[in-house]
């Protein structure tokens, strides 16, 4: 009898979906480790105990898949009934389990029906000295002890579902729908336990254990089942627009076959999913996504400004997953931009203006010859020399950029950007007795992408220019250049 009461068997049955989303592995279970702490229960070794597990598949396109590594018994002798699966080289093993690997159709349920058993060894429960042959199996009568009353005296032993026997639920075991369960056993009153004390007079009851030929007990411990149902595999067959341009926002429409949708998703097969990859690492922001239908997906998305030119990858989510490319056109952004100072602008009588001259560059060390430059005014200027004379009724303040254009050259600089007042200008405000004054105007630079747009770069520069009655100076984004003049 038991040393331990209340040890554990631990019963399951499911199916493990392979990668591909084509097939799956049913399998069934009967086992004294926990799954959860690998940890051997004490009914590995009471009585001591063999473990079976039988499992088979229904489907709801009406067919049966049976496993052909579980020896399903053919016919009515006792001892084809305990198919065990829990040995090694004639060792007996903590776990039995069953197995197959099948192809799967998206639409079909799949139903596993598992039968889970234990046989006790009963050569090692006390021998009833009024019954002969009380420790072999001499004849078809042998007598043993149950003073627990932890087995089950009956003349039919548990048989698996076929044509005239039982079939599930088996009445009188406990089922199980989860895909795995604990059962307590070896205690009065639990599943193989009664409380009452008994002695089994056992005719044909046991079997011959497949170790040693020991009489062995079978014990109907639980069935259990568990349902799977293959996810829609999703299939692309076109994408619009097929390019997308740095910067620009758009409404992707895909579309194909197989798409999952909120009316039709489940836990085990979700709405479907889409994300864009790019070889560069840049993150193309998704959004909005919407499974219209089994055959559309609509979605938003946005390449970041300074993207690449490269081609993303489009990715539906799915078992397993659907993916399509995309043409990115990019547009490298400056994220440094220098200025030094060239001169003053004596080519065009201009004195008093300075010359500056820009180099940009990014992180990647791109290059952006050829590429077109504006600045537009970033607003907030003042001009101090300023005051309206009525015989100069069209001059204006200098508060604002004027507005330039340049094309970058082979080493990645453009110019001259001018900066300061004219030399008529200097001449005038002196004059006027306005000095010492001058201007402060904010600049922002722009780059123009292949998709014809502009984008900003760099921080917002600041551009002087100022007058003294003996000189001028000429100041932009942090440099500065002084004249007497």
């Amino acid at each position: 009898m038991p040393e331990i009461a209340n040890a554990q068997v631990w019963v399951s049955s499911g199916f493990i979906p392979d990668t591909t989303g084509n097939s799956v592995t049913g399998y069934c279970s009967t086992s004294a480790v926990d799954p959860k702490t690998g940890v051997t229960s004490p009914a590995a070794t009471d009585y001591p105990p063999e473990f079976g597990a039988l499992c088979y598949v229904t489907t709801s396109a009406g067919s049966t898949i049976t496993f052909p590594n579980c020896p399903i018994p053919p016919s009515g002798s006792p001892a084809d009934y305990f198919w065990f699966t829990g040995e090694d080289n004639n060792q007996v093993m903590p776990t039995a389990r069953c197995s197959l690997d099948f192809p799967t159709q998206p639409g079909v349920t799949y139903t596993i029906h598992s039968v889970h058993r234990m046989g006790m060894d009963m050569t090692a429960t006390p021998a009833v000295e009024s019954c002969n042959d009380s420790n072999s199996i001499g004849g078809n009568n042998s007598c043993y002890a149950d003073p627990e009353g932890y087995l089950l005296d009956s003349p039919d032993p548990f048989r698996f579902p076929q044509a005239g026997y039982q079939t599930f639920p088996f009445s009188g075991e406990p089922y199980y729908s989860t895909s795995s369960s604990s059962i307590t056993v070896e205690q009065p009153g639990s599943v193989t336990g009664t409380g009452v004390s008994q002695t089994l007079l056992l005719n044909w009851d046991f079997i011959l254990s497949q170790v040693g030929n020991a009489p062995y007990f079978p014990i109907n411990l639980a069935t259990s089942s568990a349902q799977y149902t293959p996810c829609s595999k999703p299939a692309i067959t076109s994408l619009l627009p097929k390019t997308w341009f740095a910067g620009e926002s758009y409404n992707v429409t895909i579309t194909g076959t197989g798409f999952t949708t909120s009316a039709n998703a489940t836990a085990s097969c979700p709405v479907n999913t889409v994300t864009v990859t790019t070889p560069s690492g840049a993150v193309v922001g998704v959004s909005i996504v919407s499974v219209v239908s089994a055959t559309q997906i609509t979605a938003s998305v946005v390449p970041p400004v300074g993207e690449v030119n490269e081609t993303a990858t489009i990715t539906v989510s799915g078992t397993p997953a659907a993916t399509t490319t995309v043409d990115i056109v990019g547009c490298f952004i400056p994220t440094t931009e220098t200025t030094a100072f060239q001169g003053w602008d004596t080519a065009e009588s201009q004195p008093t203006v300075g010359l500056w001259e820009q180099t940009v560059s990014d992180t990647n060390g791109d290059s952006f010859s050829g590429a077109t430059v504006q600045e537009v005014d970033a607003g907030g200027g003042v001009d101090t020399c300023y005051f309206y004379d009525p015989n100069l009724p069209n001059n204006a303040p200098m508060t604002s950029i004027t507005g330039g254009s340049w094309t970058n050259g082979d080493n990645n600089t453009w110019g001259p950007d001018k900066v300061g007042y004219t030399a008529a200008g200097v001449a005038y405000y002196r004059a006027n007795k306005k000095v010492p004054c001058g201007f402060t105007v904010y600049q922002q630079m722009q780059i123009q992408c292949a998709d014809g747009n502009w984008y900003n770069y760099g921080n917002v520069n600041t551009l002087q220019g100022n007058i003294t009655a003996t000189t001028v100076t000429s100041k932009r984004a942090g440099g500065t250049a002084t004249r007497r003049y």
